[in-house]
């Protein structure tokens, strides 16, 4: 080989790795200039190619790199360009925001591409599509997608997404996710995360229903302007108000944390509880949580609760594993606008309270490191079913299929083996470092479990925790730690610190004290801080007399106390008693009863103590203060009670 040929790879390796590393849009721009005359450069973009950052002298710098087209104010118009080695075989933007849709196919020295943009409005999905050979190159989101081919090689040098509705134009490769994806499994020992692969709508060899579909330019739009019409698959399984209310999006919301969550919402075939969609035929005793992440597609826009994905994976684990015992959760979001992956999925996945032994599914594509399910060919012939309702997204065979593909992958994964220890520990070794042979290492992992089952249920103590206001301490309150004390070996009191109550924190804390000395060796009063029943936590705590017709979330307290204050002190149990009148505390129990057994705690509601007919309660108690009712207060409190609000209301009883 030549001098001078080692030289020219040696600087086109030094290129595509400058290419391949570079995050700023203008310097890419420039590295392009150089690859125009020297690869195939394609572009697609995805709801918008414009935004706030793209100025005149971005757009002249994208056209310096080779593109005849001004992408100056082409807010929402749709885009493609082919660009084989300086050659413009394709470049076209709509004239205005409303054209939907623009598809290319060509053959490239063999390989076959087809391009696809759509953009969209607030109830449509945006889609960029580059494809090679079927591989797929593009990113979901607001932007242009690159992919640089090199014919020489027959290879794609790069793909890049530049999120060109940003603050800045951010630049996102799949390896990023990939490497975010990663760093979440190391700090999550035990948790396993598979991606998945989705079909895209195929270019031929289409069903009848496709071909309609691509014809008429079925969008989520077009059916619910034509309700009246059958103008796709969904009017074989719904009628008009059900087509409605599958492609209907509930409100959603960022919580405190940042976090989408939906609103509650009720009807026959959507359904929200908690901030997320209704899987059905859940297990009541679980052990283990798959947990899917993602947009319109795990959320299962387009059909019912029944069809989406986790309801069908569910189904399957239920009828096919029963012993295994996982639930599964479908944490799906369908937005119109911005990175889902950067912006939304994330924030999501970080708020979950996963443990080892959980899975988490994503969309995405194969990355090393990182259990991959490929269902993109689900669409190939033969097909006894349509896969898509419109352009974009999958109908209810569709989410069939994949959730059956799925189910195949975690099979073949071994991820249903049920042999997954509780907790990982980084300096472990893999029992194959021993040299045992597959069947001796899978008796070491039988002969652990037994050990732990073993300490858990004859060795370790049974740790319970209530959290109690106090405000002041009553009968009722004695009564919910005595029942505690029933199911535990140890109780701790987390008494609400916050000074936003009637009676003071100090006097709160020392009534607990005084109230339970003739127990104190079984139980344990601490402050609860500013992350238990706090305004950082549970702001609405503190009002709850003003709001009592809201619905609320306090699932950030709840998530705080599980993850990261019961393990401190091996709580397995939290009480709390029973709320037949307060809509807020109510709230409050049923999200415990919801998040704690993710985390192996145990919730466990107390009937209320009652004094004749009605329960006892702190707020009665304050309304009887109100009235000077001391002599009735006198049968709901403690001895050490009373005596402290005599002494600070200045009562004194009759004497003969």
């Amino acid at each position: 080989m030549s001098r001078k040929l080692v030289r020219k790879k040696d600087r086109d390796k030094q290129f595509e790795e400058a290419l391949q590393n570079e995050r700023d849009f203008l310097r890419y721009l420039n590295l392009l200039k150089r690859a125009i005359n020297d690869y195939t450069v394609l572009v697609s973009s995805g709801d918008t190619p414009f935004g706030p950052c793209f100025t005149p002298d971005v757009c002249k710098a994208y056209m310096r790199a080779g593109f005849s087209v001004n992408l100056y104010g082409r807010f929402r118009c749709v885009y493609v360009a082919v660009i084989d080695e300086g050659k413009h075989v394709f470049e076209k933007i709509t004239d205005t925001p409303q054209a939907e849709f623009i598809s290319v196919s060509y053959d490239l020295k063999g390989n076959h591409i087809e391009m696809l943009s759509s953009g969209h409005d607030m109830e449509l999905g945006a889609r960029a599509g580059i494809q090679i050979n079927g591989q797929e190159y593009s990113q979901p989101g607001c932007g242009l997608n690159f992919a640089v081919y090199d014919k020489q090689s027959d290879r794609v040098v790069d793909t890049v997404h530049f999120h060109t509705y940003a603050d800045s134009i951010l630049a996102k490769r799949p390896q990023d996710t990939a490497k975010e994806l990663i760093k979440y499994k190391e700090d999550h020992p035990g948790v396993s995360i598979v991606l998945f692969t989705s079909p895209r709508i195929p270019m031929n060899n289409l069903t009848e229903g496709e071909k309609f579909i691509r014809e008429n330019h079925v969008t989520i739009d077009v059916i619910l302007h034509n309700l009246d019409k059958t103008v796709s698959p969904l009017n074989q399984y719904y009628d008009t108000k059900g087509i409605m209310e599958v492609l209907s999006i509930p409100p959603s919301y960022h919580d405190q944390r940042g976090v989408r969550r939906f609103s509650d919402f009720r009807s026959k075939n959507v359904n929200i509880v908690g901030g997320h969609r209704v899987t059905l035929n859940q297990p009541s005793d679980f052990k283990h949580t798959i947990w899917f992440v993602g947009g319109c597609n795990i959320f299962g826009i387009g059909t019912d609760d029944s069809r989406t994905m986790p309801s069908v994976l569910q189904a399957l684990l239920n009828e096919r594993c029963p012993e295994r015992k996982i639930i599964v959760q479908n944490y799906g979001f369908f937005l119109a606008q911005g990175d889902m992956r950067g912006m939304e999925e994330f924030t999501i996945l970080e708020s979950l309270p996963v443990k080892s032994g959980d899975i988490v599914i994503m969309s995405g594509n194969k990355a090393e490191g990182l259990y991959h399910v490929d269902a993109s060919d689900v669409v190939n012939p033969p097909r006894t079913c349509e896969v898509f309702f419109d352009l974009t997204h999958q109908g209810p065979d569709g989410y069939r299929l994949i959730a059956e593909r799925i189910f195949e992958g975690l099979k073949e994964f071994h991820l249903l083996d049920g042999n997954v220890p509780e907790k990982q520990h980084t300096d472990h070794m893999d029992s194959n470092d021993y040299g045992f042979t597959p069947s001796q290492s899978e008796e070491l992992d039988a002969f652990r479990k037994t050990l732990m089952d073993f300490y858990r249920e004859n060795l370790q103590p049974v740790i319970g925790s209530i959290v109690m206001n106090c405000n002041p301490f009553t009968l009722g309150h004695r009564h919910l730690i005595e029942e505690a004390l029933k199911q535990c070996d140890y109780v701790v009191l987390f008494v609400v610190e916050e000074d936003k109550s009637y009676f003071p924190f100090g006097d709160r804390m020392n009534l607990v004290i005084e109230c339970t000395k003739d127990i104190e060796d079984r139980v344990v009063i601490v402050p609860s801080g500013k992350f238990i029943i706090s305004s950082v936590t549970f702001s609405e705590y503190f009002n709850k007399s003003e709001i009592q017709d809201h619905e609320i979330d306090p699932s950030m307290d709840v998530t705080v106390f599980a993850r990261e204050i019961a393990p401190c002190m091996h709580i397995t149990k939290r009480f709390a008693g029973e709320e037949p009148n307060d809509s807020i505390t109510r709230q409050y129990n049923e999200t415990m009863a919801r998040i704690l057994p993710e985390y192996g705690i145990e919730f466990i509601e107390i009937p209320r103590a009652e004094v004749g007919d009605e329960a006892v309660s702190a707020s009665h108690v304050r309304k009887l203060l109100e009235d000077k009712e001391f002599q009735k207060i006198r049968c709901l409190v403690p001895e050490a009670t009373y005596d402290y609000l005599t002494e600070r209301f200045g009562y004194q009883e009759d004497t003969p």
